[in-house]
């Protein structure tokens, strides 16, 4: 900023403003939704919150709505004990912040009923968008998952055991490992690979094959001759 157009505007006052912030032109508005903020209005909002959080009135900030009108700021909230107390703590630096900018009053006003139906309304809609979004975000995830187990239970059998062996934690008795596995599978009396891979998951972090360092985490060739896929956690 030039210094020439600071006119008797402490520095204090400027860092409270700016925050080290490029200052913007007293013209600039900043559009939010279905309004026009003052652009200094969130640096302001900022700079209090980051202060004073402890402060209920801070803690209300966020709800408030700034609108230009002529040479007035009106800030709107939801609750009139909240402005109060917001203008009783902040009102005077409100207001000599924002007669830098050429503003000369500074309304509080609770919202009218009607704007406070709107903004329910949208705050409906903006959480059921979100539940929306959420739901297909987890639906992709299943999906993925699903198409990983289904691409882990096609593949050659040696390849699922190898898979199988690489998550196990005890490498020992590969090959009987092996020769039980294939048994297993061409009786059909095993779970397909991608649930024994979620079975192995859950017991790697159980007490039983932690304690000790592994010490008693049974070998694979031993957990599928004895079925332990079948025992029960003990997390």
């Amino acid at each position: 900023m030039d210094q020439q157009n600071v006119g008797n505007l402490s520095d204090y006052t400027l860092d409270r403003l700016y925050i080290n912030t490029p200052p913007l032109p007293p013209s600039e508005l900043v559009t939010n939704q279905d309004r026009q903020e003052p652009a200094t209005w969130a640096k302001i909002r900022e700079y209090i919150i980051e202060k004073d959080q402890l402060n209920l009135a801070a803690k209300m900030l966020p709800c408030l709505e700034a609108e230009i009108k002529n040479d007035s700021v009106i800030l709107s909230g939801p609750n009139e004990i909240a402005l109060q107390r917001i203008e009783k703590h902040y009102g005077q630096i409100l207001k000599d912040d924002f007669s830098f900018f050429g503003v000369k009053t500074l309304v509080f006003k609770v919202y009218s009923e009607e704007r406070q139906r709107k903004k329910d309304d949208d705050q409906k809609l903006q959480d059921q968008i979100q539940r929306q979004q959420h739901k297909e975000q987890q639906e992709r995830i299943l999906a993925e998952k699903q198409q990983q187990e289904a691409e882990l239970n096609s593949l050659p059998l040696k390849k699922q055991f190898e898979v199988l062996l690489n998550q196990y934690p005890r490498k020992a008795g590969k090959w009987q490992a092996w020769i039980n596995f294939k048994k297993l599978v061409q009786a059909g009396e095993i779970p397909k690979t991608s649930e024994l891979l979620q079975i192995i998951g859950k017991n790697k972090m159980s007490q039983d094959w932690q304690r000790d360092n592994g010490r008693w985490v049974p070998g694979l060739s031993k957990f599928l001759k004895e079925r332990r896929w079948l025992d029960e956690i003990n997390t």
